[in-house]
């Protein structure tokens, strides 16, 4: 029997494109396959995800109660944070701000975490999540999931995942340092997104054979640096600002990257987040991509674009973008002060893209029992 109240978990509504894609491969999903079922997001951004997603799901609403739960504890040591939510959610009054959110957790059939890199060091009071989840499964007799997450670097030791995880219907992973940490025991399909990949999710007006996506936040090597390398790759390609279009996937974040390097590339045609969320990614076979963002990797790929990706952090970043070169993509690691790769050495996925929807789509339906 399908599940009648669902309750998902993700960092959409920030927004920035590859949390947001994700969202909107569930959201599609469970419209194909529940379109019945009440579907609650649970987001640090319910305003935002309301507006880039409510159109998505006949009967979806956004909630921030888990996020509020994790916030509320008194520290972010890993154990503490995981055991005030796990009593915060069994107990309405211990967060009495959010008693009416918690009630509703207590009748969910399934709570679902979403794909993503937000379960990890980097948000250390995110380790919470797991907890509710743990507790649904245990005491209030939800299936609890977790899909296409990314772990590393990890903010608990493997004995606290073990015992957060040990319950869950289904554990599933974006790349092998994660699978380690759950001592083996999830499924690795790759990340969330592949479960909605395909030709809507692209731009079909004509766009330029180069493409860039840069982002300022989470940089451990440095927005010079990233500039630096970008710059030193558009030279060694002999490539002209002109045919340069440069996607912003977190409004911000992206766009100051792109202020740096438009003196230096003059003529670059900027697509604002608005743009990209509306008309679709700009990317096609035969086009050159250079990135750090995860999501524009792998849908650029998908379409059959080679590409270099620069490496700005050495954990949750690398883990996820080597996962996507060891899965096919063919793409390069460019490292700010190294030549850059020379063009021609790969055109994307291919058919792998395909096999790795498949294994997507196999994880959904023991989620939603279809």
């Amino acid at each position: 029997m399908a599940p009648s109240r669902i309750y998902l978990v993700g960092t959409t509504g920030h927004p920035n494109f590859g949390d947001e894609l994700i969202g909107a491969s569930w959201l599609r999903y469970l419209a194909r396959t529940c379109p019945d079922a009440e579907v609650w997001v649970d987001s640090p951004s319910p305003g935002g995800s309301e507006l880039l997603l409510g159109h998505l799901h006949p009967n979806v609403r956004f909630v921030d109660t888990v996020f509020q739960l994790a916030w509320a504890a008194p520290s972010e040591e890993p154990w503490v944070v995981a055991d005030f939510v796990g009593n915060a959610t069994r107990h309405p009054g211990v967060v009495p701000r959010r008693a009416a959110g918690v009630d509703l957790l207590h009748e969910v059939d399934v709570f679902h975490i979403l794909g993503g890199g937000y379960l990890n060091a980097i948000w250390p009071r995110h380790i919470g999540i797991l907890a509710a989840g743990d507790v649904l499964a245990r005491e209030f007799h939800a299936s609890s999931a977790l899909t296409g997450a990314g772990l590393t670097p990890s903010a608990a030791s493997t004995s606290l995942l073990s015992r957060l995880t040990g319950s869950y219907s289904v554990l599933d992973v974006r790349d092998d340092g994660s699978g380690k940490l759950l001592a083996e025991r999830a499924t690795n399909s790759g990340d969330d997104s592949f479960l909605d990949l395909g030709q809507h999710l692209y731009d079909k007006r004509d766009s330029r054979p180069v493409m860039m996506t840069l982002q300022a936040d989470l940089a451990d090597i440095g927005i010079s640096a990233v500039a630096e390398a970008a710059l030193d790759c558009m030279q060694s390609w002999g490539v002209s600002g002109e045919e340069i279009g440069y996607v912003e996937a977190m409004p911000g974040s992206d766009r100051h990257l792109f202020n740096l390097l438009d003196p230096l590339l003059p003529g670059m045609r900027f697509y604002p987040f608005t743009e990209v969320w509306r008309e679709g990614l700009p990317a096609r076979a035969g086009q050159r991509w250079l990135t750090t963002r995860l999501h524009m990797h792998l849908l650029a790929a998908a379409a059959g674009a080679e590409g270099a990706v620069i490496s700005v952090e050495p954990g949750a970043y690398d883990a996820t973008h080597g996962a996507l070169i060891a899965g096919g993509s063919g793409w390069a690691p460019v490292s700010p002060g190294e030549p850059a790769p020379p063009p021609g050495s790969a055109v994307g996925f291919g058919p792998r893209a395909a096999e790795r929807r498949a294994d997507k789509r196999a994880v959904a339906a023991a989620i939603y029992r279809q």
